[in-house]
């Protein structure tokens, strides 16, 4: 190995190596995967002057082949910096020239100091000096894939400490681009070689709490790392003037101390520090220290200067004075207090100026500073508040700015902020929040932004937000929501988008959003609605996109959608069961309302809409529906069988209807007369009906027709021809389906049987007199239940009964006149038709 010699300069030398070709080659080698410079704490020792870490820095730079002299070295290349916590603090060149040598230039191995002293900068402040040290060469790396590879340089970097560099654990690294060996060019690239300093453990979270006739401390501990040091001990102090008052110590593994109150003091500050034994006679140690300020004092000022009458208050700790010092009035307690108690400063008008609240009340009372009228500036809510009272700030008016309520609220009462005008920009609800309490932001008109509601409220309460007109943008009715009271958003028009209430809310309290004009485009009232108030949606015009109402929905109070600007025609849920008068009456964009359902208070609505039925087995009918209506209709599958129909409007028969209707006149052992119906039926007419043809689905339409919600029976031989517009239970009696009178009793005594129903808009013969319908039932079975021999109640699917007149002649379907009917059995009956 040849050495050259070529200068010295300020204590560097020069470095220089031909690297072979053969050594990316030759087996047992180091790979070019395995030249990356390498960097770790050798040793930290902590005293109470300071903190001092040695770096060991391995390069692979040292291979020699004279016979390849066209090799470049593995190095740095540029400038190589040192970070400590992600900030820049050293240029190491300006330490030692060598780091990033380009030269073909060569070196000698030497000890002890090299380069030159550097002062380390953080974040403006020198919290001390970095000096390399102890150069040497042929070395092996024993992170290195390759641990017997002895062409390794190391050199020490030493970093001192001042103590008032944090004893806390920090990041140190090594920035620089790297180059490999190899041959022609290379491309250097970024390397950041990190390292930590694992420090000591820290307090934080310190509070300070009463106790009985004790103060106790606690906190939490925080460490950089797992590995963070707890050789030491916790120490509180106290601030007196310039001095500190020890006050207690506890060991390492305890995280809270306890005092006599007779030793806190409300005004004082008060200091935590861990101390680490290595610099025990310490007070305190930078980093590991954190500081609290006596919260049992509470100080207001007043227009008059004498303080407020606060006799038999309780604010959770016991007053030690009350008086006015420097212009303040000053509360001083034996501990920090925990509430403003109810009606503490209730119609206070000479209570002035800011109000600042200490962050270890918990609880703000009812009526705290109810009508406190003259406070002004920002309202600060501390992040230990969980409940404000009902009233707290009632009519508080003079506060101005943003009002922030911290996530520690739980609860804001009823008439909490109500009157206070003077709050301006945005206002969210906090994630903490339940229960937004009636009136409780009523007249808070001074609001300009936005107004976000957590997913963790439940109910909005009864004109929460009522006359608070200058919020802006959508409103988005959180997921959580349940019940939004009556007069909510009551004259909100400053709203400016879009409205979205969701699935979780079942009722839409009276004038919810009566007036909230500024909402636009459609409005969907979801499935979980059942109830939907008076004046709910009165006045809001800026809507103009369809209104859609779900299926949930069963009352519409009166002037619900009032003067509202849907567009289009409106379709109402079959579950609807109350709609009061006029629930859309000057909704001038809306022609047409469809119902699906007749509820209580259809006659009621304004003849300036159009107004239509579509009804349906599914559909909800309620006994006081009544009035005249545009167009009404009732659709059914029917089978070409026979079968029943009771409607509550008349129908007008054409003659060439797909269907006939008849009246029962008499029924015996054996005949049925029936009365065929023509032109005019009367609402509430019990008939029975045969299609004409194969199974289909009917409408039986009418216009201008009258409701009429009474059923006119028939007498028939001590029973009853009856009919429903509801599903029914029938325990006796006979029903009639295909062609078949069932008789209900015996039906009921059948396995097969569970319970026999009378869907709506169905007639049957109610009663038990025993009399020849027994005998009469048209059905392909010989007995007189209409089950057959087999026990199976598909008779009831059976189409093999046949008709002939008198002559003989097979009929498609009964006629006018005398009808034979023929069944399996082989037994006939008449059927007479008039």
């Amino acid at each position: 190995m040849m050495k050259f010699l070529l200068s010295k300069h300020s204590r560097s030398i020069f470095i220089f190596a031909l690297l072979s070709l053969f050594m990316c080659m030759a087996a047992g080698k180091a790979s070019a995967a395995g030249l990356n410079p390498v960097v770790k704490i050798d040793k930290t020792s902590y005293t109470s002057s300071g903190t001092e870490v040695t770096l060991k820095l391995w390069m692979f730079n040292w291979k020699y082949a004279a016979f390849s002299p066209k090799q470049y070295n593995a190095r740095f290349t540029g400038d190589v910096y040192l970070y400590i916590d992600d900030k820049e603090v050293a240029n190491l060149n300006e330490m030692w020239l060598l780091i990033s040598g380009s030269s073909y230039t060569f070196f000698k191995d030497e000890p002890g100091i090299v380069g030159k002293s550097s002062g380390i900068n953080l974040d403006g402040t020198n919290v001390g000096t970095a000096q390399f040290q102890d150069f040497k060469s042929g070395q092996t790396c024993p992170y290195n894939s390759n641990t017997t590879e002895d062409s390794w340089s190391t050199v020490d970097l030493k970093i001192s400490f001042n103590k008032s560099f944090s004893y806390y654990g920090h990041k140190i690294t090594v920035k620089g681009k790297w180059q490999d060996q190899g041959s022609g060019t290379l491309v250097a690239k970024d390397v950041a070689l990190d390292n930590d300093i694992n420090g000591f453990v820290r307090p934080v979270n310190l509070s300070a709490q009463p106790s009985g006739d004790n103060m106790v401390f606690s906190w939490k501990q925080q460490g950089y790392n797992s590995s963070a040091s707890t050789d030491g001990k916790w120490i509180v102090y106290k601030r007196e003037g310039d001095n500190n008052v020890k006050l207690g110590e506890v060991a390492a593994n305890e995280h809270s101390l306890s005092i006599e109150k007779k030793q806190y003091s409300c005004s004082k500050e008060y200091i935590m520090t861990f101390l680490p034994n290595a610099c025990e006679g310490e007070e305190t140690v930078c980093g590991l220290t954190t500081t609290i300020a006596g919260t049992g004092r509470f100080c207001y000022q007043t227009s008059d200067g004498n303080t407020v009458n606060i006799s038999g208050k309780d604010f959770g700790a016991k007053v030690v004075s009350h008086k006015v010092v420097d212009g303040k009035c000053v509360i001083e307690f034996d501990a920090p207090i925990t509430k403003i108690p109810a009606e503490a400063f209730f119609r206070c008008k000479n209570l002035i100026g800011n109000l600042v609240i200490p962050n270890s009340v918990t609880e703000i009372g009812d009526n705290a500073f109810y009508e406190c009228t003259e406070l002004k500036g920002d309202l600060t809510i501390p992040n230990s508040i969980k409940t404000i009272g009902t009233s707290a700030f009632y009519k508080c008016s003079g506060f101005t700015g943003d009002l922030t309520i911290p996530n520690s609220v739980k609860t804001i009462g009823m008439w909490a902020f109500n009157g206070c005008s003077g709050f301006t920009g945005n206002l969210t609800i906090p994630n903490s929040v339940k229960t937004i309490g009636n009136s409780a932001f009523s007249g808070c008109y001074g609001f300009t932004g936005k107004l976000t509601i957590s997913d963790s409220v439940t109910t909005i309460g009864t004109s929460a937000f009522f006359n608070c007109f200058k919020f802006t943008g959508d409103l988005t009715i959180p997921n959580s929501v349940k019940t939004i009271g009556n007069r909510a958003f009551y004259n909100c028009y400053g709203f400016t988008g879009n409205l979205t209430i969701p699935n979780s809310v079942t009722t839409i309290g009276e004038s919810a959003f009566m007036k909230c004009k500024g909402f636009t485009g459609d409005l969907t009232i979801p499935n979980s609605v059942t109830t939907i108030g008076n004046m709910a949606f009165q006045g809001c015009s800026g809507f103009t996109g369809k209104l859609t109402i779900s299926n949930s929905v069963t009352t519409i109070g009166k002037l619900a959608f009032s003067n509202s600007g849907f567009t289009g025609d409106l379709s109402l849920p079959k579950s609807l069961e109350v709609v009061a008068i006029s629930s859309f009456q000057n909704c001038k964009n809306i022609k047409t309302i469809n119902f699906q359902s007749l509820p209580e208070g259809i006659s009621e609505y304004l003849d300036d809409q159009k107004r239509t039925v579509s009804l349906s087995d599914d559909s909800y009918i309620s006994d006081k529906a009544s009035g005249t209506v545009n167009e009404i209709s009732y659709t059914r599958k029917m089978s070409s069988d026979w079968g029943t129909l009771v409607l509550p409007y008349p129908l007008t028969l054409t003659g060439n209807k797909p269907y006939r209707l008849y009246t029962i006149e008499n029924m015996n052992g054996d005949e049925l007369v029936l009365k065929q119906l023509d032109k005019d039926v009367l609402a509430g007419t019990p008939c029975v009906v045969k299609r004409n043809g194969s199974e289909t689905e009917l409408t039986f339409g009418a216009n201008k027709a009258a409701l009429k919600m009474a059923i006119d029976d028939q007498p028939m031989d001590g029973m009853n021809f009856s009919g429903t517009y509801w599903t029914k239970d029938v325990t006796d009696g006979y029903i009639i389906a295909k062609d078949c009178f069932w008789n209900v009793a015996e039906l009921n005594k059948s396995d097969l049987v569970k319970g026999v129903k009378v869907k709506p808009f169905r007639a049957w013969l109610d009663g038990t007199s025993p009399n020849g319908a027994s005998q009469l039932s048209i059905c392909v079975s010989d007995t007189a239940t209409g089950i057959g021999a087999a026990g199976t109640i598909d008779v009831l699917n059976d189409t093999a009964t046949e008709y002939y007149d008198l002559s003989g002649k097979r009929l498609d379907e009964p006629q006018r006149g005398v009808n034979i009917v023929r069944m399996k059995s082989g037994k006939t009956k008449k059927i007479i038709i008039k």
